[in-house]
């Protein structure tokens, strides 16, 4: 990291720090330097862009509620916002996927046999997203992006900076976990 990139990221930390304080300005200036690559991130994320606008401004939300809760690190305030906004994305995803529930999309989770109704498959899929966002948060993470984003094996890997191997193999626990999970529930369906 240059001298330049390391006295930006401590003003950007001493912002947030005077944000602690009550400074509302330093607050307004920190969201004022960060704004446009938390967007850029979740607008090529979500190829929409007032999608990508309400969803940055929920990551700046989360972090002004959480203000007290951060504490200097050795990530950047950049890198920092980056987790905070990739969850804020889960979230979206997931809001999206139960908003466009359909049979269709349960193809890999419930058999062709199953007849429940349009109502039922909406209790399903929310008990299983909250089964999802139980689990420890790597695990919610790579079923995450496997289950709902479609992602490869070896692009999970890739956004973790994991091998491709202990991938697979955390996604097959997690997986694993949600199949028990989900049975203590009274919810029993194969794995695929």
């Amino acid at each position: 990291m240059t001298g330049e990139n390391i006295q930006k990221n401590n003003y950007l930390w001493d912002l947030l720090s005077q944000a602690k304080s009550g400074d509302s300005l330093a607050f307004n200036e920190f969201f004022t330097e960060l704004y446009t690559p938390v967007y850029r991130y979740l607008l090529i994320r979500l190829k929409h862009r007032e999608t990508a606008e309400d969803c940055a401004q929920a990551t700046f939300s989360k972090v002004f509620r959480n203000i007290h809760n951060i504490e200097k690190t050795s990530s950047t305030p950049l890198q920092y916002l980056f987790t905070v906004a990739r969850n804020t994305l889960i979230d979206e995803k997931r809001k999206k996927q139960a908003e466009n529930l359909s049979e269709e999309s349960w193809g890999s989770i419930m058999s062709q046999e199953n007849t429940l109704t349009s109502a039922e498959n909406t209790t399903l899929y929310s008990v299983i997203l909250e089964t999802i966002d139980s689990l420890a948060e790597e695990e919610k993470e790579i079923l995450t992006l496997r289950l709902l984003e479609s992602k490869s094996h070896s692009e999970i890997a890739e956004s973790l900076k994991k091998s491709d191997v202990s991938t697979r193999k955390a996604f097959s626990r997690a997986l694993e976990k949600l199949r028990i999970a989900l049975k203590n529930k009274g919810i029993d369906y194969e794995t695929h």
